[in-house]
């Protein structure tokens, strides 16, 4: 386990974020556009890790609903899951990295 996955917490590792998603959790790539525009896991919208907890509620008000997020290496998408639930999103979970989650779902990508 890496440096960042140690200290952001590295992913999904008890989470089957691919169930979370096939029933229904908001799927968000917490990377920047420029890297989202250039490949992205199906059905993920884009929310930057840093303005994630200023502008999730245009995608959900519902702070029931599972959310999965995921980045590059899992560090910004777990900086975005703390803001998330700091937010009071408590169903918020780490997706882990990019390449992680697609193999976990068969690797869906669009972009």
């Amino acid at each position: 386990m890496g440096f960042l996955s140690k200290l952001f917490g590295g992913g999904a590792n008890n989470v089957d974020a691919g169930k979370l998603i096939k029933d229904g959790a908001l799927l968000i790539d917490a990377r920047s556009p420029q890297e989202f525009s250039g490949g992205h896991i199906e059905g993920a919208v884009n929310i930057p890790h840093n303005v994630i907890a200023r502008i999730i509620h245009t995608k959900t008000s519902d702070k029931k609903r599972a959310i999965v997020v995921y980045c590059q290496s899992g560090g910004r998408s777990a900086m975005a899951v703390t803001a998330l639930k700091r937010a009071g999103y408590a169903l918020a979970e780490n997706g882990g990295t990019i390449d992680a989650l697609r193999r976990q779902l068969g690797n869906p990508s669009h972009g």
